[in-house]
């Protein structure tokens, strides 16, 4: 094992690990950027929806509440979606298990990944604000850069769930029918496309899933910028309980090796024939 990553398995430095972080943040944000089509899909989801809603003849609070909560959608589709997807496709293909046998220790490994995840969806919701001011909402640069800060608690919430979500998920075909049905309820319940009609406990309920206090925080810092607290204690409350949720979840039953497969009928019968 080189002596420098050595170092951060014997005596803990910080700055050894910061400095392994930081080179696994670049890497991790380049693969991310280097897959086209995903970036794409992710990142045009709500831009689409928005242009075939339009917002010029819903009011201001409608408005913003449209955006905010298309900006959060993106924000669940790629840290949540495609990071679970590509932590069951990596398994899948043996890149865990690859990873697993360098020195870089996991805690760099998955702190590397998930900041990098941030970031692509924190730059997926600005984007969907960008369009949004240029279809006509009432939005303002002060209003997306303060929608950064619930933003980047909700992404680290999905991603921490995400984490956790791949180390169940058997296979990688399975992985992304999965995943869409684990967040598009939370997602559409919680009013990521409006307001919707819904019985009262249902609504209660909401409250306490991850997309709604993301949605209410974004929406608001849209309508007021520069306005304290951007997040209320009740949902910093409920982000944190997932974050943590999530994490241990993770921590767990994460699983760098893929599943092995039931031998096969045919492969079965084959091998008896041989030994008897």
């Amino acid at each position: 094992m080189p002596r420098h990553l050595d170092a951060v398995h014997t005596d803990g430095r910080l700055p050894v690990w910061f400095s392994l972080t930081i080179r696994q943040l670049g890497y991790q944000l380049r693969l991310l950027t280097r897959t086209t089509r995903s970036l794409l899909a992710r990142v045009l989801l709500p831009v689409l929806i928005l242009l075939m809603r339009g917002t010029g003849t819903s009011s201001r609070s409608a408005q913003f509440a449209l955006v905010g909560g298309l900006a959060v959608l993106g924000l669940i589709s790629s840290a949540f979606v495609t990071h679970a997807n590509s932590l069951v496709i990596g398994r899948e293909n043996g890149v865990l298990r690859r990873w697993r046998m360098t020195p870089l220790p996991p805690s760099c490994y998955f702190a590397g990944k998930i900041i990098a995840t941030v970031v692509v969806a924190d730059a997926s919701a600005v984007l969907t604000v960008v369009v949004a001011s240029l279809t006509g909402a009432p939005v303002s640069v002060g209003g997306a850069v303060w929608m950064l800060i619930p933003m980047t608690g909700g992404a680290l919430a999905w991603a921490s769930l995400g984490t956790a979500a791949s180390a169940l998920i058997p296979t990688a075909t399975a992985a992304y029918p999965i995943l869409t049905i684990t967040y598009l309820p939370v997602a559409l319940v919680s009013g990521a496309l409006g307001q919707v009609s819904q019985p009262g406990w249902l609504a209660a309920a909401a409250n306490y899933l991850p997309a709604r206090p993301v949605i209410r925080a974004a929406t608001h810092a849209l309508a007021h910028p520069f306005s304290w607290p951007v997040l209320t204690v009740g949902q910093l409350g409920v982000l944190t309980a997932w974050t943590v949720l999530g994490m241990t979840v993770a921590l767990l039953r994460f699983r760098w090796e893929p599943s092995s497969p039931a031998p096969s009928r045919h492969r079965t019968a084959r091998w008896r024939t041989r030994t008897a």
